[in-house]
């Protein structure tokens, strides 16, 4: 996986001058949030995609009535550091998931399916 900007060869192991055609990773990606595995058994991970260093991130977790039932806040040295949350103690159900940044700015809002 390219997790960072820009573009992207792969040269021949053998000493040949050839190349691959260029990737380019741009950010397209960029102000969007991926849950994995989802649905999940109670462990997944979290990954937003805004360029940004040195940020606080929180997510929050509500169930179907819309009850608070999980917060966790991360501090990230770079935007797409993967944040891990772990709601075993949960029942299996649907839940939101909602990240904000330090000024409680909503960025991404995703349902959570834990089996």
């Amino acid at each position: 996986i390219f997790s960072q900007k820009g573009s992207y060869t792969v040269k021949n192991p053998t000493g040949c001058d050839n190349t691959s055609n260029v990737l380019i990773v741009s950010d397209s990606t960029s102000q969007t949030a991926y849950v994995y595995p989802n649905p999940n058994n109670g462990e997944f991970m979290v990954q937003y995609f805004d360029g940004s260093s040195n940020s606080r991130r929180t997510i929050t977790l509500y169930d179907a009535k819309g009850a608070k039932v999980y917060v966790k806040e991360f501090f990230l040295t770079i935007g797409n550091n993967p944040m891990e949350v772990l709601m075993k103690k949960l029942s299996s159900g649907v839940y939101l998931m909602v990240l904000t940044d330090e000024k409680g700015n909503r960025l991404a809002v995703k349902k959570v399916v834990r089996e």
